[in-house]
Order: structure tokens, then sequence, then C-alpha cells
């Protein structure tokens, strides 16, 4: 990704990059609720400009046009929800995902105890185990989805930092390089 900046020297490049992922993984940490409505907000925008876009494919002499009409549709009206209610669309996505992880879970508890296949006794215990651990934490995040949501951002945040923390790496590196040495890959 990073291999034009690398390829010229320019280390600069890569700390300006470190240093914004390293202020959004501060500001995801200080703020996870406002980094959560941030990132509804985002994809709300991200969808409504699909959505345009798929319009704008209107124009193509394809039979299957009115699918793009659909996919535009569908763009725009979830776009809007989004930044209508960002808060709303964060906690039911949260708990929809707690009722996967409840049911996904139990599954794999059921299929644990399934003796139709041929599985050790590790890879039962290990499925099992799986399974409640699913339930576990599907079952907290329906109990506390703002939790959910304020975790994922955290988590987003330490992504963030770990990023920024190896593009530092990465130009201190290309840094203390001498100037043309070839780059292998």
């Amino acid at each position: 990704m990073y291999e034009r900046i690398i390829l010229s020297g320019d280390w600069m490049g890569l700390v300006f990059k470190g240093v914004a992922a390293f202020l959004f993984g501060i500001v995801a940490f200080l703020r996870p609720g406002l980094t959560a409505t941030l990132f509804a907000l985002f994809l709300g925008l991200v969808l409504i400009f699909h959505g345009v876009m798929s319009f704008m494919l209107l124009s193509h002499a394809s039979p299957r046009r009115w699918l793009f009409l659909i996919e535009g549709i569908a763009g725009i009206v979830i776009g809007f929800i989004f930044f209508l209610w960002p808060r709303t669309v964060l906690f039911t996505t949260a708990w929809l995902l707690g009722v996967w992880m409840v049911l996904g879970g139990l599954f794999t508890v059921l299929g644990g105890f399934d003796f139709t296949f041929n599985i050790s006794l590790g890879g039962r215990v290990a499925q099992t185990v799986n399974g409640i651990l699913f339930v576990v934490f599907g079952t907290l995040l329906l109990r506390f989805p703002s939790a959910g949501v304020t975790a994922a951002s955290m988590l987003l945040g330490l992504f963030s930092l770990v990023i920024a923390a190896l593009l530092f790496i990465s130009a201190y590196i290309l840094l203390k390089m001498p100037k043309g040495t070839p780059q292998r890959y």
C-alpha cells in the first residue's frame, strides 16, 4: 500500500499518516461514543454517495437497469436513516449481532454433541467451549449494547494506535536508510 512512499523515500508522508492514525486512536479511546457516531455518519454518507452513483448508471442501456434504481433508492434511504438516527442504528446493529451470537453459539454447542460426525473428543470440547463463549458474549451484547458499541470503538482506536506505531517505525527505518539503497520485497 505504501510502496510509492517507500520507493520515493518520503518518510514524512508516513509520519503524517502515523500522526493522523495516532490522533484518531486517542480520540477513539477518550470519546468512543463520539467515534461510533461519527463512524455511523460516515457510513451513511458512503451509502448516500453509492446510491447517487447507482442512479448515474441508469443511463446505461442494460436490461437490468431497474436493479440500479433499487440499489440507488436503498442506498440513499438507508444512508439517511444512518444520518437521522446514527446511535439507534449502532445499538440495533449491536443487538442484532448479539442475537446472531446467541443463536450461533447454541447451534455450535449442539453441534459439539452431534455424534453423526467422526470428531475427536478434543474437537467436541473445543466446539462446545466456542459455542458457550459465543452465547456468553452475545448475551452480554444483548444486555449491554452501549458497552458493545463502546468496546468496538475502542478496538478501532487500538487498531489505529498499532497502525500509527507501525507507520512511525517504517518512517524511522526509511529515514535511516542511505539514499539510493535499492528496495527489496
